[in-house]
């Protein structure tokens, strides 16, 4: 990595379920996608959606996965995830909002910070990609990392290569 490493911060939350993931949830009735993803970062990380301004050019990526749950009638679900650069004090008052928002203690117990660097032979970023992802999040990270020039793909091929080591 060229530039200082602590200039980097994606956040995640610590789910109700043990696993990482990204605010998520369901776009409603007559509601943009963007519209959508800025409600849900207001519910669940308290982050005013005026502060946050959501664009197509923050888009990182569209999944289709299967969806059956009892009750609706749908086959698949498109998972479209964005990543926004915000500033370092936009970022320590999300953190803090996080704490009172609607969602905090029953859905998020937690807000994780990725280590983006690597630190000594596997540690950091490497160590970090062995915990447990909540369905797309791990792809869609390693997506907004590389999208947002934080980590080259040889670097994000490197840390698995570093934590696939026997």
């Amino acid at each position: 990595m060229d530039d200082p490493l602590w200039f980097y911060f994606f956040q995640m939350h610590l789910r109700f379920d043990g696993f990482l993931g990204f605010p998520g949830g369901f776009i409603e009735h007559n509601e943009t996608i963007i519209d959508g993803v800025s409600r849900e970062v207001q519910e669940e990380m308290a982050f005013n959606q005026s502060m946050l301004k959501l664009t197509s050019d923050d888009f990182v990526c569209r999944t289709t996965i299967p969806y059956q749950k009892s009750g609706t009638n749908f086959k698949k679900m498109n998972l479209f995830f964005f990543s926004k650069e915000i500033s370092e004090d936009d970022f320590i008052q999300m953190e803090e909002n996080s704490k009172k928002a609607e969602h905090f203690g029953s859905e998020i117990l937690g807000i994780i910070r990725v280590p983006v660097y690597f630190w000594r032979e596997k540690g950091g970023f490497p160590t970090f990609l062995t915990n447990a992802f909540a369905c797309t999040a791990k792809p869609q990270l390693l997506l907004a990392l590389y999208k947002n020039g934080i980590l080259k793909k040889e670097e994000i091929m490197e840390s698995y290569k570093l934590l696939h080591q026997k």
